[in-house]
């Protein structure tokens, strides 16, 4: 007789955990990793060009992908990055984000972590700065594959140490 009541018990407990909590998010996502407009920074200008599940994962910086390669990246940061004193976070800071058919870079995603490689979050002045620095950069250039124009991923990866810019990756 108990043992029918734990059961009973446990069979309730177990359809009311099912009761639905409210109106459900219906996104499936179609590769890991999948920046969607809503999850980032994005700005409402920013289109990109093709489908969602079209756009290409390539990380490289060369000729093809932004005007000075890698180098000019790095020295647009050295020109504009000023090293607050005040911060003292030390870490990596990822800014991943979209460069669409056009050129344009848009929904832009920050992922801080520390120098054990666990979450945190970094000064929002910090933050911010680097960021806005990263949309600034206008060098980027259209993937091209047989003559068609493709929207790709891209990112950057920034080593802090006591708020200062010490790399900058890939």
């Amino acid at each position: 007789m108990l043992s029918d009541f734990f059961k009973t018990a446990l069979l309730l407990l177990i359809i009311c955990s099912c009761k639905a909590q409210g109106p459900q998010k219906n996104t499936i996502l179609h590769t890991v990793g999948e920046l969607l407009p809503n999850e980032t920074t994005e700005e409402s200008s920013f289109q990109i060009c093709g489908p969602q599940d079209r756009i290409v994962q390539y990380y490289a910086f060369d000729e093809k992908t932004y005007t000075g390669e890698k180098k000019a990246i790095v020295d647009h940061f050295h020109r504009f990055f000023k090293a607050n004193p005040s911060h003292t976070d030390s870490g990596l800071l990822r800014i991943r984000f979209v460069v669409n058919c056009k050129g344009e870079s848009g929904r832009f995603h920050l992922l801080g972590m520390d120098t054990n490689y666990q979450g945190k979050a970094f000064d929002p002045d910090l933050s911010s700065s680097l960021l806005e620095i990263t949309k600034s950069l206008d060098g980027w250039k259209a993937m091209e594959v047989k003559g068609r124009s493709y929207d790709y991923y891209q990112y950057l990866i920034f080593k802090i140490e006591d708020g200062r810019l010490i790399e900058i990756m890939p």
